[in-house]
Protein backbone atom coordinates (compact mmCIF):
# COMPACT_ATOMS: atom_id res chain seq x y z
CA UNK A 1 0.00 0.00 0.00
CA UNK A 2 1.28 3.39 -0.96
CA UNK A 3 1.58 5.95 1.96
CA UNK A 4 0.29 9.72 0.61
CA UNK A 5 2.35 12.17 1.71
CA UNK A 6 0.13 15.82 2.31
CA UNK A 7 3.34 17.60 0.55
CA UNK A 8 2.58 16.12 -2.64
CA UNK A 9 -1.10 16.82 -3.17
CA UNK A 10 -2.83 19.46 -5.10
CA UNK A 11 -5.16 21.93 -3.63
CA UNK A 12 -7.88 20.16 -5.90
CA UNK A 13 -6.60 16.67 -4.60
CA UNK A 14 -6.91 17.92 -0.98
CA UNK A 15 -10.35 19.65 -1.15
CA UNK A 16 -11.67 16.47 -2.54
CA UNK A 17 -10.62 14.47 0.04
CA UNK A 18 -12.01 15.81 2.74
CA UNK A 19 -15.23 14.97 1.27
CA UNK A 20 -16.59 11.20 2.06
CA UNK A 21 -17.88 9.93 -1.48
CA UNK A 22 -21.05 8.01 -1.14
CA UNK A 23 -23.33 8.34 -4.28
CA UNK A 24 -23.53 5.74 -6.83
CA UNK A 25 -26.70 6.14 -8.25
CA UNK A 26 -25.35 5.43 -11.73
CA UNK A 27 -22.04 4.86 -13.55
CA UNK A 28 -21.46 8.36 -14.17
CA UNK A 29 -21.80 8.97 -10.50
CA UNK A 30 -19.00 5.60 -9.79
CA UNK A 31 -16.95 6.53 -12.77
CA UNK A 32 -16.24 10.25 -11.72
CA UNK A 33 -15.41 8.65 -8.02
CA UNK A 34 -13.17 6.11 -9.59
CA UNK A 35 -11.12 8.33 -11.10
CA UNK A 36 -10.37 10.62 -8.04
CA UNK A 37 -9.41 7.21 -6.44
CA UNK A 38 -6.87 6.37 -8.79
CA UNK A 39 -5.60 9.97 -8.50
CA UNK A 40 -5.20 9.25 -4.51
CA UNK A 41 -7.95 12.11 -4.04
CA UNK A 42 -10.38 10.90 -2.11
CA UNK A 43 -9.54 10.20 1.43
CA UNK A 44 -12.97 7.99 2.42
CA UNK A 45 -16.22 6.47 1.17
CA UNK A 46 -19.17 5.16 2.35
CA UNK A 47 -20.36 2.37 0.49
CA UNK A 48 -24.34 0.26 1.10
CA UNK A 49 -23.35 -2.76 2.28
CA UNK A 50 -25.68 -4.43 -0.36
CA UNK A 51 -22.98 -3.38 -2.89
CA UNK A 52 -20.05 -5.27 -2.66
CA UNK A 53 -19.66 -4.71 -6.37
CA UNK A 54 -18.08 -1.13 -5.56
CA UNK A 55 -16.48 -1.92 -2.87
CA UNK A 56 -14.45 -4.14 -5.16
CA UNK A 57 -13.92 -1.94 -7.57
CA UNK A 58 -13.14 0.93 -4.89
CA UNK A 59 -10.28 -1.66 -3.83
CA UNK A 60 -8.69 -2.73 -6.63
CA UNK A 61 -8.63 0.73 -7.95
CA UNK A 62 -7.17 1.98 -4.90
CA UNK A 63 -3.21 1.25 -4.09
CA UNK A 64 -3.68 3.12 -0.65
CA UNK A 65 -5.40 2.58 2.59
CA UNK A 66 -8.85 4.57 1.58
CA UNK A 67 -11.25 4.22 4.46
CA UNK A 68 -14.03 2.61 4.14
CA UNK A 69 -17.39 3.37 6.13
CA UNK A 70 -20.68 2.68 6.68
CA UNK A 71 -23.19 2.34 9.77
CA UNK A 72 -23.49 -0.82 11.45
CA UNK A 73 -25.08 0.14 14.78
CA UNK A 74 -26.78 -2.87 15.16
CA UNK A 75 -24.41 -5.36 13.56
CA UNK A 76 -23.03 -5.53 9.80
CA UNK A 77 -26.19 -5.20 7.60
CA UNK A 78 -26.42 -7.78 5.55
CA UNK A 79 -24.50 -10.54 7.96
CA UNK A 80 -26.93 -13.37 9.11
CA UNK A 81 -26.18 -12.49 12.71
CA UNK A 82 -28.84 -11.23 14.74
CA UNK A 83 -29.53 -7.45 14.77
CA UNK A 84 -28.87 -6.46 17.94
CA UNK A 85 -29.53 -2.83 19.71
CA UNK A 86 -27.44 -0.82 21.40
CA UNK A 87 -29.92 -0.50 24.38
CA UNK A 88 -30.96 -4.41 24.36
CA UNK A 89 -27.11 -5.22 24.53
CA UNK A 90 -26.27 -2.74 28.05
CA UNK A 91 -29.48 -4.39 29.50
CA UNK A 92 -27.70 -7.49 29.66
CA UNK A 93 -25.08 -5.83 31.99
CA UNK A 94 -22.30 -8.25 31.11
CA UNK A 95 -19.65 -6.69 29.33
CA UNK A 96 -19.08 -10.03 27.35
CA UNK A 97 -22.46 -9.73 25.04
CA UNK A 98 -21.02 -6.50 23.95
CA UNK A 99 -17.88 -7.91 23.12
CA UNK A 100 -19.00 -10.61 21.48
CA UNK A 101 -21.61 -8.82 19.54
CA UNK A 102 -18.41 -5.89 18.19
CA UNK A 103 -16.41 -8.99 17.17
CA UNK A 104 -19.09 -10.34 14.93
CA UNK A 105 -19.13 -6.32 13.27
CA UNK A 106 -15.28 -6.78 13.24
CA UNK A 107 -16.07 -9.95 11.19
CA UNK A 108 -18.17 -9.48 9.28
CA UNK A 109 -17.27 -5.71 7.83
CA UNK A 110 -13.61 -6.98 7.38
CA UNK A 111 -14.35 -10.00 5.23
CA UNK A 112 -17.05 -7.55 3.00
CA UNK A 113 -13.64 -5.18 2.73
CA UNK A 114 -14.65 -2.17 5.12
CA UNK A 115 -12.06 -0.89 7.58
CA UNK A 116 -14.30 1.73 9.55
CA UNK A 117 -17.44 2.12 11.30
CA UNK A 118 -19.60 4.82 12.49
CA UNK A 119 -20.77 3.45 15.85
CA UNK A 120 -20.97 3.12 18.91
CA UNK A 121 -23.70 5.61 19.81
CA UNK A 122 -22.30 7.56 22.96
CA UNK A 123 -25.61 9.64 23.38
CA UNK A 124 -26.80 9.61 26.67
CA UNK A 125 -30.57 8.73 26.37
CA UNK A 126 -32.97 11.37 28.25
CA UNK A 127 -36.92 12.35 27.82
CA UNK A 128 -38.64 11.40 24.78
CA UNK A 129 -36.50 11.83 21.69
CA UNK A 130 -38.05 10.18 18.72
CA UNK A 131 -34.48 9.66 16.93
CA UNK A 132 -32.65 7.69 18.71
CA UNK A 133 -34.39 5.70 21.67
CA UNK A 134 -33.19 1.70 21.24
CA UNK A 135 -29.89 3.54 19.60
CA UNK A 136 -28.53 4.77 23.20
CA UNK A 137 -27.43 2.06 25.51
CA UNK A 138 -28.60 4.46 28.63
CA UNK A 139 -29.71 7.00 29.97
CA UNK A 140 -26.51 6.89 32.80
CA UNK A 141 -23.70 8.80 31.43
CA UNK A 142 -20.74 6.38 33.03
CA UNK A 143 -22.64 2.91 31.75
CA UNK A 144 -22.82 4.68 28.37
CA UNK A 145 -18.94 5.47 28.75
CA UNK A 146 -18.75 2.05 29.94
CA UNK A 147 -19.95 -0.17 27.27
CA UNK A 148 -18.32 2.17 24.43
CA UNK A 149 -15.00 1.50 26.24
CA UNK A 150 -15.88 -2.60 25.34
CA UNK A 151 -16.62 -1.61 21.75
CA UNK A 152 -14.03 0.35 21.29
CA UNK A 153 -11.26 -1.89 22.74
CA UNK A 154 -11.81 -4.94 19.93
CA UNK A 155 -12.33 -2.01 17.24
CA UNK A 156 -8.87 -0.83 18.55
CA UNK A 157 -7.62 -4.51 18.90
CA UNK A 158 -7.91 -5.17 15.09
CA UNK A 159 -7.11 -1.45 13.88
CA UNK A 160 -10.61 -0.89 13.07
CA UNK A 161 -11.38 2.56 12.49
CA UNK A 162 -14.48 3.66 14.57
CA UNK A 163 -16.92 6.80 14.65
CA UNK A 164 -18.73 7.52 17.90
CA UNK A 165 -21.68 9.72 17.65
CA UNK A 166 -23.20 12.23 17.97
CA UNK A 167 -21.00 14.63 19.14
CA UNK A 168 -21.99 16.13 21.65
CA UNK A 169 -25.44 14.39 22.71
CA UNK A 170 -27.98 16.56 23.47
CA UNK A 171 -30.97 13.66 23.65
CA UNK A 172 -33.38 15.78 25.06
CA UNK A 173 -35.32 17.07 21.57
CA UNK A 174 -38.79 15.68 21.48
CA UNK A 175 -38.78 16.01 17.73
CA UNK A 176 -36.56 14.10 14.86
CA UNK A 177 -34.16 16.36 14.10
CA UNK A 178 -33.38 15.17 10.58
CA UNK A 179 -36.37 16.38 9.51
CA UNK A 180 -37.28 19.37 12.11
CA UNK A 181 -35.17 22.18 13.61
CA UNK A 182 -35.20 22.29 17.19
CA UNK A 183 -33.10 23.12 19.92
CA UNK A 184 -31.41 21.41 23.07
CA UNK A 185 -31.72 22.51 26.37
CA UNK A 186 -28.08 21.25 27.21
CA UNK A 187 -26.08 23.68 28.62
CA UNK A 188 -22.46 24.17 29.58
CA UNK A 189 -22.48 22.52 32.93
CA UNK A 190 -24.73 19.74 31.78
CA UNK A 191 -22.98 18.94 28.94
CA UNK A 192 -19.30 18.57 31.36
CA UNK A 193 -21.49 16.86 33.80
CA UNK A 194 -23.64 14.19 30.86
CA UNK A 195 -22.83 14.35 27.50
CA UNK A 196 -19.22 15.06 27.30
CA UNK A 197 -18.37 12.24 29.83
CA UNK A 198 -18.35 8.91 27.69
CA UNK A 199 -15.92 10.77 25.22
CA UNK A 200 -13.75 12.13 27.76
CA UNK A 201 -13.59 8.31 29.06
CA UNK A 202 -12.42 6.62 25.65
CA UNK A 203 -10.02 10.30 24.77
CA UNK A 204 -8.08 9.20 28.39
CA UNK A 205 -7.82 5.33 27.63
CA UNK A 206 -6.77 6.46 23.63
CA UNK A 207 -10.11 5.01 22.41
CA UNK A 208 -11.21 7.39 20.70
CA UNK A 209 -10.14 6.87 17.00
CA UNK A 210 -12.78 9.68 15.41
CA UNK A 211 -16.21 11.09 15.97
CA UNK A 212 -19.59 11.85 14.29
CA UNK A 213 -20.72 15.74 14.86
CA UNK A 214 -24.86 16.22 15.03
CA UNK A 215 -26.54 18.81 13.46
CA UNK A 216 -28.54 19.54 16.58
CA UNK A 217 -28.83 23.44 17.86
CA UNK A 218 -27.40 24.04 21.35
CA UNK A 219 -28.55 27.64 22.16
CA UNK A 220 -27.08 27.84 25.43
CA UNK A 221 -23.75 27.00 23.79
CA UNK A 222 -24.30 28.76 20.39
CA UNK A 223 -27.31 30.61 19.88
CA UNK A 224 -26.24 30.84 15.89
CA UNK A 225 -25.32 27.43 14.98
CA UNK A 226 -25.64 24.09 14.93
CA UNK A 227 -23.33 21.50 16.26
CA UNK A 228 -21.75 20.60 12.99
CA UNK A 229 -21.20 24.41 11.86
CA UNK A 230 -19.95 25.52 15.06
CA UNK A 231 -16.26 26.34 16.26
CA UNK A 232 -17.74 26.67 19.73
CA UNK A 233 -18.80 23.60 20.33
CA UNK A 234 -16.31 21.76 18.44
CA UNK A 235 -13.76 23.46 20.64
CA UNK A 236 -14.79 21.79 23.22
CA UNK A 237 -13.71 18.40 22.73
CA UNK A 238 -10.15 19.67 21.47
CA UNK A 239 -9.99 21.32 24.31
CA UNK A 240 -10.25 17.74 25.69
CA UNK A 241 -7.24 16.87 23.83
CA UNK A 242 -9.19 15.05 21.26
CA UNK A 243 -7.04 15.16 17.39
CA UNK A 244 -9.04 13.04 15.34
CA UNK A 245 -11.44 13.05 12.63
CA UNK A 246 -14.83 15.01 13.22
CA UNK A 247 -17.27 13.38 10.44
CA UNK A 248 -20.01 15.60 9.84
CA UNK A 249 -23.36 13.98 10.25
CA UNK A 250 -25.38 13.89 6.79
CA UNK A 251 -26.21 16.90 4.79
CA UNK A 252 -28.86 15.04 3.33
CA UNK A 253 -30.93 16.19 6.89
CA UNK A 254 -33.63 18.88 5.85
CA UNK A 255 -33.40 20.79 9.07
CA UNK A 256 -29.51 22.59 8.11
CA UNK A 257 -30.32 22.41 4.16
CA UNK A 258 -33.33 24.15 4.98
CA UNK A 259 -31.61 27.01 6.99
CA UNK A 260 -27.97 27.60 5.73
CA UNK A 261 -28.26 25.92 1.83
CA UNK A 262 -26.15 23.50 0.49
CA UNK A 263 -24.02 26.02 -1.28
CA UNK A 264 -22.68 27.29 1.56
CA UNK A 265 -22.81 24.75 4.58
CA UNK A 266 -19.36 22.59 2.93
CA UNK A 267 -17.65 25.38 3.35
CA UNK A 268 -18.71 26.43 6.94
CA UNK A 269 -18.59 22.91 8.32
CA UNK A 270 -14.75 23.01 7.93
CA UNK A 271 -14.19 26.72 9.00
CA UNK A 272 -16.29 25.37 11.84
CA UNK A 273 -13.13 22.49 12.46
CA UNK A 274 -14.55 19.02 10.86
CA UNK A 275 -12.11 16.99 8.99
CA UNK A 276 -14.52 15.11 6.65
CA UNK A 277 -18.09 16.18 5.10
CA UNK A 278 -20.74 13.68 4.70
CA UNK A 279 -22.20 15.51 1.94
CA UNK A 280 -25.88 14.96 0.33
CA UNK A 281 -26.51 12.12 -1.27
CA UNK A 282 -29.17 13.50 -3.29
CA UNK A 283 -26.31 15.95 -5.13
CA UNK A 284 -24.31 14.74 -7.81
CA UNK A 285 -20.90 14.07 -5.97
CA UNK A 286 -19.60 16.52 -8.25
CA UNK A 287 -21.42 19.11 -7.56
CA UNK A 288 -20.59 19.17 -3.60
CA UNK A 289 -16.92 19.13 -4.57
CA UNK A 290 -17.72 22.04 -6.99
CA UNK A 291 -19.66 23.72 -3.74
CA UNK A 292 -16.51 23.38 -1.48
CA UNK A 293 -14.45 24.65 -4.27
CA UNK A 294 -16.14 27.62 -4.04
CA UNK A 295 -16.38 27.79 -0.70
CA UNK A 296 -13.12 27.88 -0.52
CA UNK A 297 -12.38 30.34 -2.91
CA UNK A 298 -14.45 32.60 -1.02
CA UNK A 299 -12.55 32.46 1.83
CA UNK A 300 -14.62 30.20 3.65
CA UNK A 301 -11.58 27.85 4.89
CA UNK A 302 -8.15 28.53 4.72
CA UNK A 303 -5.71 26.11 3.15
CA UNK A 304 -4.11 25.87 6.55
CA UNK A 305 -7.20 24.38 7.73
CA UNK A 306 -7.33 22.33 5.17
CA UNK A 307 -4.31 20.80 5.37
CA UNK A 308 -5.11 20.00 9.32
CA UNK A 309 -8.15 18.07 8.58
CA UNK A 310 -6.28 16.37 5.28
CA UNK A 311 -3.46 15.07 7.91
CA UNK A 312 -6.16 13.49 10.21
CA UNK A 313 -7.33 11.56 7.33
CA UNK A 314 -3.98 10.32 6.79
CA UNK A 315 -2.95 9.53 10.07
CA UNK A 316 -6.14 7.58 10.32
CA UNK A 317 -5.81 5.89 6.91
CA UNK A 318 -1.73 4.73 8.20
CA UNK A 319 -3.94 3.41 11.38
CA UNK A 320 -6.36 1.19 9.17
CA UNK A 321 -3.56 0.05 6.96
CA UNK A 322 -1.95 -2.35 9.89
CA UNK A 323 -5.26 -4.25 9.97
CA UNK A 324 -4.20 -7.49 9.48
CA UNK A 325 -5.67 -9.83 6.72
CA UNK A 326 -8.06 -12.40 8.09
CA UNK A 327 -11.14 -12.09 9.96
CA UNK A 328 -11.78 -11.55 13.73
CA UNK A 329 -11.48 -14.86 15.55
CA UNK A 330 -14.27 -15.92 17.16
CA UNK A 331 -14.17 -17.90 20.64
CA UNK A 332 -16.23 -20.11 21.45
CA UNK A 333 -17.72 -18.31 24.36
CA UNK A 334 -18.25 -15.37 21.88
CA UNK A 335 -20.40 -17.97 19.39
Amino acid sequence: MRKIKLEEMTLEDKLSFVLCMRRFRNEDDINYILDLVRRRAVGSIQIPPNRPDIVARVREAADYPIIIVCDMEQGFPTSERPKVQSLALSATGDMKYIRAFTKGIVNDAMAAGYNCVWSPVVDVLRGDCPAMGYRCFSDDAKTVALCAEEMCRVFSEHHFLMSCKHYPGGQDIPVDTHIADKGSNVDEKTLREVDLVPYEHLIKLGLLDTIMVGHHLFPKLDPEYPASLSKKVLDYIRDLGFDGICFTDSFAMMSILNKFGEDKIYGMAMAAGNDVILPNYRTDPKECYEYLVENFKAGAFTEERLDEAVRRILRAQDYVSEMEDGSCVFTEEDE
